[in-house]
């Protein structure tokens, strides 16, 4: 089992520039099957788009999603965590932050992404998180279940 974010995480975040069009997030989202993006601006990491914050704060609102950008929607606090953290480190500050996703910085640099469901799946391999993110599979075809590892 695994004990810190790394073993976790999703590597290679999605980054885009702060001036990147909403429409031209939402096509890098569906393209890589993704719900968030982190947005920089000046070279740093300053916010976290999802899906949700382009539904919310622009479509439903009436706005333009080809002249608003990632910038003026995005969430601008971006909750990070280092990659050698404890998984409960990292489930802490989901909880004491309110946040579903850490970046997960080395350096500065983001390396990764490690969400609420990544942990759960993690924790749990019969959970409908594990399900969806193949984990369980994996741990089942390990344990010989499937025939597969046998």
């Amino acid at each position: 089992m695994a004990t810190k974010v790394r073993e976790v995480m999703s590597d290679s975040p999605v980054i885009v520039d702060a001036a990147t069009s909403l429409t031209d997030c939402a096509r890098q989202m569906k393209d890589r099957n993704i719900g968030s993006l982190g947005v920089e601006e000046d070279g740093e990491l300053r916010g976290v788009l999802t899906d949700r914050d382009i539904v919310v704060r622009a479509v439903a609102r009436g706005e333009d999603p080809n002249r608003v950008t990632a910038g003026e929607v995005c969430t601008g606090e971006v909750v990070t965590i280092s990659p050698d953290a404890s998984l409960d480190d990292a489930e802490r500050t989901m909880s004491e932050r309110g946040v579903r996703r850490l970046f997960v910085l080395d350096d500065a640099r983001p390396i990764g992404l490690v969400a609420v469901d990544d942990l759960r799946a993690e924790r749990e391999p019969q959970s409908v998180e594990a399900q969806q993110l193949g984990i369980g599979s994996l741990i089942r075809g390990y344990q010989g279940e499937t025939g597969i590892g046998e």
